[in-house]
């Protein structure tokens, strides 16, 4: 693999808008991931179906992206770049058992833990793939970034509790869907030229398809749609409501990560979810 462009420096002066930019997306990614961790649990409890109206939502942003793009903004998808945009979308769907190791039972501060490893595998990916820098200092920071996350969200599988156990399974999900989110990180590094909507569209696309697969082959409990007949606004709202939190997170993701090293982006946005994440599994599910 080829090195991607360096990053600009985060010292640089001329860089310091851009940073901030990149910051406030990169955080932004990370507060999504959470509100969909929550709201997947919420319509749990509910029996409302997450995945199908995930699903319809996806479906009504992919159409309103490719307009944009192709109609509007006439925005050309480099051919040479069409596998790192193709794999950015597999990697997006790769976060998906996130979601089915809450839906298992694993507390939301437990999942936003064990993803946080993104930060540690993203760091050497990016110094092993993309010649990235890899400080000692930054090594130090990574490895108290992780135990900072163990401290902070204090998982059960570490800190055991009266509270019933949680299937092994649920965290080797977390674990799966930490690794695809810092290969997000790097695919979208490797591509820097390619517009971060057309990361977006092929995730959605992608997301769609394998989160409505999902819920048809019932390898997860996903309700039916057939809960609101008689409340189609209803279904609606929840449809645009978790497609435009989907929309928000894959697409603030994919362009904040072009801004910095793979282990700057992952340590940002892990930081952001697992604080959120903390904040929300203590005032929502106790």
């Amino acid at each position: 693999l080829k090195s991607c462009p360096p990053a600009p420096s985060l010292l640089s002066f001329q860089a310091m808008s851009n940073v901030a930019y990149g910051i406030i997306l990169t955080a932004t990614s990370g507060l999504s991931g959470t509100v969909l961790l929550a709201l997947t649990k919420i319509l749990q409890a509910q029996e409302l179906p997450y995945f199908r109206l995930s699903c319809v939502g996806c479906i009504v942003m992919l159409f309103a992206l490719l307009y944009w793009l192709v109609r509007v903004a006439k925005i050309p998808l480099p051919r040479p770049q069409l596998k790192w945009v193709i794999l950015r979308g597999l990697f997006g769907v790769g976060e998906t058992p996130a979601f089915l190791a809450v839906r298992a039972g694993a507390p939301v501060g437990d999942v936003t833990a064990l993803t946080s490893t993104n930060i540690a595998v993203a760091a050497l990916l990016g110094r092993l793939l993309l010649g990235e820098r890899f400080t000692a200092v930054q090594g130090l920071a990574l490895m108290c970034s992780l135990a900072g996350a163990v401290l902070v969200c204090r998982p059960s599988f570490i800190f055991p509790s009266d509270v019933e156990a949680v299937p092994l399974y649920a965290y080797l999900l977390a674990l799966w869907a930490g690794f695809n989110r810092a290969c997000i990180y790097l695919t979208v590094r490797k591509a820097p030229e390619v517009h971060s909507l057309w990361f977006t569209v092929t995730t959605v696309f992608l997301n769609s398809i394998a989160w409505w697969g999902l819920a048809q082959a019932e390898i997860v409990i996903d309700y039916t749609l057939d809960v609101f007949v008689d409340q189609p606004h209803v279904a609606a709202a929840w449809s645009i409501a978790l497609g435009g939190w989907v929309y928000v997170g894959i697409a603030a993701l994919s362009k904040g990560s072009q801004y910095f090293p793979a282990c700057v982006t992952a340590t940002v946005s892990t930081g952001t979810s697992m604080v959120s994440g903390y904040i929300t599994q203590a005032a929502l599910f106790g």
